[in-house]
């Protein structure tokens, strides 16, 4: 199954409209990519032993560690499978609940240190470890991907809050820093 076709037709456009609310003067300072994959939580003691705040990459998806007994699994291959988290394990489909921010770019660190007061490029959040955390004022789940590649997964209905916080965020960041010029 395509992944886009778990998404409604109203959810679709959502997400295009969000897409369209990037705004060209994040271009040279940092990429901002939304994406929807097939998103699942898993509880009830899934077969599945992950450390706390870690992500493992499994064959079918990444399981991200929420809490004792519940994963968070995100998947590009589409739907989910809940057999694959053992007899016992009960899945609820999220994939219309989360909208993923991909964070990338020279500026990246700046604006996530802006969101939220864990450094990106800290001990708490290293490469394949995942933290819950208010991030401009939001709950949110934070993933780091690679040295220069962050996601952010916000609940949907504030995605298109997170769109102007980011926007704001990045024009404060590119004057005080001197990366735009003064208009």
């Amino acid at each position: 199954m395509d992944k886009s076709s778990n998404l409604t037709i109203a959810a679709q456009i959502s997400m295009n409209r969000l897409a369209d609310k990037i705004p060209a003067s994040l271009a040279g300072i940092l990429s901002v990519e939304l994406t929807q994959p097939s998103q699942a939580i898993i509880v009830s003691q899934p077969n599945i032993a992950l450390a706390a705040n870690r992500v493992e990459d499994l064959s079918i998806c990444k399981a991200f560690w929420l809490g004792p007994n519940r994963i968070l699994a995100i998947s590009d291959q589409g739907q989910i499978d809940s057999d694959f988290f053992g007899p016992d394990a009960i899945l609820s489909d999220i994939t219309d609940g989360l909208a993923l921010f991909h964070i990338r770019g020279p500026g990246w660190r700046a604006i996530c240190a802006r969101g939220s007061s864990i450094d990106p490029a800290g001990p708490v959040l290293e490469i394949g470890s995942c933290a819950q955390l208010l991030f401009a004022g939001l709950r949110a789940l934070v993933h780091r991907t690679a040295p220069d590649h962050m996601i952010i997964q916000i609940e949907r209905p504030m995605a298109d809050f997170f769109c102007q916080w980011l926007t704001q965020a990045v024009e404060a960041l590119a004057h005080t820093d001197g990366l735009m010029e003064s208009k």
